[in-house]
C-alpha cells in the first residue's frame, strides 16, 4: 500500500508487521486497539541509505501486474528499477499492450520497464530488458506450454538474443540452470547474454 489504508481491527491486542525493504527498519509490535479508535499512526525509520552511495537495486523477473501495480509494489521493497516481462502461455499473451520501448513508469526514484521474456518450450527461456523500439518477436516458438499447439521451432534463444542486443537492450537467461539449456552454451561463446538469473 502506499503508505496508508483501511481495515477493520479487533477491539485488543493486535501484531502488526510492517516492511518496506532492506532500507528500513521492520516494524513488528503487538499493538491495544481501544474500543471506537478510528486511526493508528505507525511509522518506520531509515537504517540505510544505499542509494545515496550509488547502490540501484533491481528485479529482472515480474510478470502478471500492471506496470503502476509493479511500481507501487517497487516502492513497498525498496527496488528502484523494475523489469516488467511480456510473454506468451499458449494463447495467452500477458503485458504486451503496456510494451513501449520505452521507460513506462518513473516515480520516486523508481522506474519500471516493460521488455519480454521469450521462451522456447526445449531450448528455455531468455529476458530482453530496455529494447529499444518494437520487441523482438515472436515472443515464444516451439508450441505446448509457450507459443501455440503445433506452432514450429523457427527461432533460437541466440537469434532472439542477438536481435534484443542490436535494438541497445539487455539479455539474461533467467531460470538458471534450469528452463531448458541446450542452447546456453552457444549463447556464452557467442557472448550475447549480458547476465544469469540464478
Amino acid at each position: 500500500v502506499n503508505g496508508e489504508f483501511a481495515v477493520d481491527l479487533p477491539v485488543g491486542d493486535v501484531f502488526v508487521e510492517i516492511v518496506k525493504g532492506f532500507e528500513y527498519q521492520p516494524i513488528r509490535q503487538k499493538i491495544s486497539v481501544k474500543p471506537g479508535e478510528k486511526k493508528l499512526d505507525l511509522s518506520m525509520s531509515r537504517c540505510a541509505d544505499w542509494r545515496s552511495e550509488g547502490w540501484v537495486t533491481a528485479d529482472t523477473h515480474v510478470h502478471f501486474i500492471s506496470p503502476h501495480t509493479a511500481w507501487l509494489q517497487a516502492q513497498g521493497e525498496g527496488v528502484n528499477v523494475v523489469n516488467l516481462l511480456a510473454s506468451q502461455w499458449g494463447r495467452l499473451f500477458t503485458n504486451v499492450g503496456d510494451i513501449t520501448g520505452r521507460v513506462g513508469v518513473v516515480e520516486d526514484d523508481t522506474i519500471v520497464y516493460v521488455g519480454t521474456e521469450n521462451r522456447n518450450h526445449m531450448l528455455g527461456h531468455i529476458s530482453m530488458l530496455g529494447t529499444q523500439g518494437l520487441p523482438v518477436y515472436p515472443m515464444c516458438a516451439g508450441g505446448v506450454g509457450e507459443a501455440w499447439v503445433g506452432d514450429p521451432d523457427y527461432r533460437t534463444l541466440t537469434e532472439w538474443a542477438e536481435e534484443c542486443k542490436k535494438k541497445d537492450g539487455v539479455v539474461i537467461r533467467p531460470h538458471f540452470p534450469y528452463c531448458g539449456f541446450t542452447e546456453d552454451p552457444v549463447l556464452a561463446v557467442k557472448g550475447v547474454v549480458d547476465a544469469l538469473e540464478i
